[in-house]
């Protein structure tokens, strides 16, 4: 589709796609305040068509930028596991699985498998790390004075 050939109605799209309010990006575009004529401009076929056009590009830089980010924390995950910094790539692991929603929906994590074999070294260093906050956190049941 491409750009408008009426500029504020450009405008006026661009300001939608970013996620403005129908009166804000009406204003925006150059127009007295009038929720609707705002209205109406909005339910406009090549206004909705733009806006759309608009969002997908957002999105398609967004994923591009997201993917890069994610290939990278792979290989820094990668080169500190194999030099033995398991701190640094714990986080790396983290951020990931951040990412993918595992620390959000707990169900949705239940039925995610981390094949953990190829690197028994890691896998032995999150269960020391588990094991320890759990003495700890029997600790801090067993004496409420502790914290």
């Amino acid at each position: 589709m491409g750009v408008l050939t009426n500029q504020r109605h450009e405008r006026f799209a661009q300001e939608l796609a970013k996620g403005k309010s129908t009166l804000e990006a009406y204003e925006l575009a150059g127009y007295e305040p009038n929720r609707g004529n705002a209205t109406t401009l909005k339910a406009n076929e090549s206004i909705l068509n733009r806006v759309v056009e608009l969002q997908q590009t957002q999105w398609d830089k967004a994923e591009l930028d997201r993917n890069w980010v994610i290939e990278r924390l792979k290989t820094i995950e990668t080169k500190a596991f194999e030099k033995g910094q398991y701190g640094n790539a714990k986080s790396c692991v983290e951020l990931i699985g951040k990412d993918m929603g595992m620390f959000r929906d707990s169900e949705r994590a239940a039925n995610v498998t981390v094949n953990l074999e190829s690197k028994p070294d890691f896998a032995q260093a999150l269960g020391s790390a588990s094991n320890a906050a759990h003495t700890q956190e029997q600790g801090s049941k067993a004496d409420p004075t502790k914290h």
